[in-house]
Order: structure tokens, then C-alpha cells, then sequence
């Protein structure tokens, strides 16, 4: 999964434009808990209107300015995805063409046409939405919580005694979630393979009365698409519910200890407001991590397909050299999956 954010890499400037959108939306998620107290504690609380009016045309300042840097966000992913996913095509294409004998030799042609398909679907998918996403909500939950110790250090301490609940499902779950996508990807392939070759050799088929013979072979071969598809994508879905759990039951947490503090007089309603609206920024970076990691999952299973071509004896190899675009093209280990151009 490094390796698509990596591919960011090849266009720093969109990197930076997509980076600095991503802050304007982070501020207002952050400044929205801040404006919040001040409006509960200061304005209603003091009885300044003065005071009421600048918070809420702050507010309204900051929603315009995260909506309009949502937007140029998408606008960014998009171009940047889309060059890219053609970048991504033009290595698949250029190995075939480098050397068609020992790739066909090694990999069905429905398994090419699937690498510039499915594999290529997938890493767009990861790049559009999947890499910004993590990358947004990772950030808005780290400083959700950095600025839940400014509100109350005793909620963040809480918030930080429970986090490792967030974390013991990607790791436990993780590798094995991307290489169950592997293997559904795997399964496809051959798949499309058993529905090529009896496209093209229907007149044999045919002939020879082949077909009952043609069609147990397809309903092995879908059964067991049918079981790697499965265990994938409860996989998935099993990671993200995890995760969300875990920040569900970390926000049941610092609601029990401040409505606890909020009773004694400990905490002020408006700081309790405060961390209330953070711990919500917590759920929905659960909910938009939740979302992504399917993504990121089928994104890194394609790209393992589209990068470096894996010869059996581990070798290391080059794409053609009229193929590299950008002074981060580098070599890799045909056994290890890794980009051969980011």
C-alpha cells in the first residue's frame, strides 16, 4: 500500500495543491469545536453579542472555504489519477512489448487484458479515493485527539489508553486482507482465461461434443472465484467494522468521563461541547477510513499485478527505456512487487 502513495510523488505540485486542500478542510474540522465553546462559554454564556456574531461569521468563513477546497481537491485527484492511470498502462503495455514471447508464455492473455481492466480499475479506485481519504481522516483523527488533550488532558489520556482498540484491527487483519484480494484477483483471471479460451475454440467444442466437459471446468473454476471473492470481501468489510468499533466505543468512553467531569463542575459545558464535536470528528474519520480501506486493499493487489513483471528466477529487470517519464523511475525485484516507475 506505500507504493500508491508513493505514485503522489510523480506530481509534486498536485501533491502540494491536494495537500494544502486537504489543511483548509482540517482547519475547519478543528476550528468548528473551537468556534463552538466560544460561542457556549464567551457569547451566551457572557451575554456578548459582539463576540456571538464574529464566531459564527468565522463559522460560516470557514465552511465556505473547506467546501470550495473539497472541491478543488476532487478536481486535483482527478486530473492527477487519470495521468496516473494512463502512466500505469503505458508500463503494462510497454512490458508486453518489450517481451511478448516470455510473457505469454508465463501469463494467459485474458490475465493481460485483466491487468489492463480490473488492475487498472482497482489503482484508479485507490488513487481517486482511497489514498486522499486515509490520508485526510488519518490526519483529522491524530489531531482530534492532540486537541482533546488541549480541551481536557484527563479525556485525552482516555482517548489514548483506548486507542490501541482502533489499531488491533489493521494489524491484525491487514496483510491478510490484501492478500485475500490477491487471490480473488488471481481467481478472476483464470476465470476470464476458461471464457476466453472456449470463446475461441467453440468450433472444437462443438465438433467434439465437448461442451458438458467445458462446462464443469467453469463451474470449478467459479466456485472457487466464488470463495476467494468471499473470504475477500468479508475481510475487508471485517477490518473497517473493527476500526469502527473501536473508535465507536472510544467515543463512548470520553462522553461517560466528561459528562462525569461536566457534573462535578469540573468542565465547562462549552469545553465539554468542544470535545463532544471532536469525538465526533473521530467517528467520521472511522467512517471515511472504514470506506477507504477496501479501496487501498484492491488498489494495492492491482498494482502488485501492474508493476514490475515477476520472473520465475527473480531477476532484475528494466521497462524499455522510451518508457520512463520521470527521474524517479527506478529498478526493482521482479519478486517483490515493487513499482518499477514512482
Amino acid at each position: 500500500m506505500p507504493a500508491l502513495f508513493r505514485l503522489y510523488l510523480t506530481f509534486p505540485w498536485a501533491a502540494l495543491g491536494v495537500v494544502g486542500a486537504m489543511l483548509l478542510q482540517l482547519a475547519f474540522a478543528l476550528g468548528f469545536p473551537i468556534g463552538a465553546r466560544v460561542v457556549v462559554d464567551t457569547a451566551i454564556g457572557g451575554g456578548d453579542l459582539r463576540v456571538l456574531a464574529l464566531a459564527l461569521a468565522a463559522l460560516g468563513a470557514g465552511f465556505l472555504l473547506s467546501t470550495a477546497a473539497a472541491v478543488s481537491q476532487d478536481r486535483l485527484t482527478a486530473n492527477t489519477a487519470s495521468r496516473l492511470v494512463q502512466r500505469v498502462r503505458g508500463g503494462v503495455f510497454g512490458e508486453v512489448l518489450s517481451a511478448p514471447d516470455r510473457v505469454l508464455t508465463t501469463r494467459s492473455p485474458a490475465d493481460v487484458l485483466s491487468r489492463f481492466a480490473n488492475d487498472v480499475a482497482a489503482v484508479e479506485g485507490a488513487v481517486v479515493r482511497g489514498v486522499p481519504s486515509v490520508t485526510l481522516h488519518s490526519l483529522l483523527a491524530g489531531t482530534s485527539v492532540a486537541l482533546l488533550f488541549i480541551t481536557d488532558w484527563r479525556l485525552g489520556v482516555a482517548c489514548t489508553l483506548a486507542s490501541p482498540l482502533v489499531l488491533l484491527g489493521p494489524r491484525l487483519l491487514g496483510r491478510r486482507a490484501v492478500d485475500a484480494s490477491e487471490r480473488k484477483k488471481s481467481q478472476e483471471a483464470r476465470a476470464l482465461d476458461h471464457v476466453h479460451s472456449t470463446v475461441h475454440a467453440w468450433p472444437v467444442i462443438h465438433a467434439f461434443r465437448q461442451r458438458p466437459a467445458v462446462l464443469t471446468r467453469y463451474r470449478e473454476t467459479s466456485e472457487r472465484l466464488r470463495a476467494a471473492s468471499a473470504r475477500a470481501n468479508f475481510l475487508a468489510a471485517l477490518l473497517g467494522r473493527v476500526s469502527t468499533l473501536g473508535v465507536m466505543l472510544l467515543v463512548l468512553i470520553a462522553v461517560a468521563l466528561g459528562s462525569a467531569l461536566a457534573v462535578r463542575g469540573q468542565i465547562s459545558l462549552g469545553a465539554l461541547l468542544a470535545a463532544v464535536a471532536l469525538l465526533f470528528n473521530l467517528e467520521a474519520a472511522a467512517v471515511g477510513l472504514t470506506a477507504a480501506i477496501p479501496l487501498l486493499l484492491q488498489g494495492a493487489a492491482g498494482w502488485r499485478s501492474c508493476a514490475a513483471d515477476r520472473c520465475p528466477s527473480g531477476c532484475r529487470r528494466r521497462w524499455p527505456r522510451r518508457l520512463r517519464r520521470h527521474p524517479r523511475y527506478s529498478r526493482s525485484r521482479c519478486s517483490s512487487a515493487s513499482p518499477s516507475f514512482a
